[in-house]
């Protein structure tokens, strides 16, 4: 915003020999302009969410349990969003509200479920 930071508009606190301020202009903001000489502390800087940390403590903030729960005969259904480390050690992500791991491997979206496991032929008991 031109012409409304102290030091282009008129006076400063801080400034020897302060002039006075034009009329209808305002000092910046909650001080929002430049900080040549170095008073204002700088803002409170949160972490993002993933690395906060509880007092006390040395490392980040437990993250929310997940439900994991076995279909018989089926799949594991994991509330999401999930990310799976694959055997290779790339990691597939899912962010949907629920996913369905495959437990039978004959999923061709593994490891996501595809209901594969429901065409699977049993042998007799």
């Amino acid at each position: 915003m031109a012409g409304t930071h102290p030091d282009v508009a008129g006076t400063h606190p801080d400034a020897a020999g302060a002039r006075p301020r034009p009329a209808g202009t305002r000092p910046d903001p909650a001080g929002a302009g430049p900080d040549p000489a170095g008073t204002r502390p700088e803002p409170a800087r949160q972490p993002p969410d993933d690395a906060r940390q509880r007092p006390g403590t040395d490392g980040p903030a437990p993250q929310p349990a997940r439900r994991v729960s076995r279909e018989p005969n089926g799949p594991f259904l994991v509330e999401g969003p999930v990310e799976v480390v694959m055997e290779d050690g790339s990691i597939v992500r899912s962010d949907r509200p629920v996913v369905a791991l495959c437990t039978c491997r004959r999923s061709e979206e593994f490891p996501w479920c595809d209901t594969s496991h429901r065409r699977r032929r049993r042998p007799p008991a």
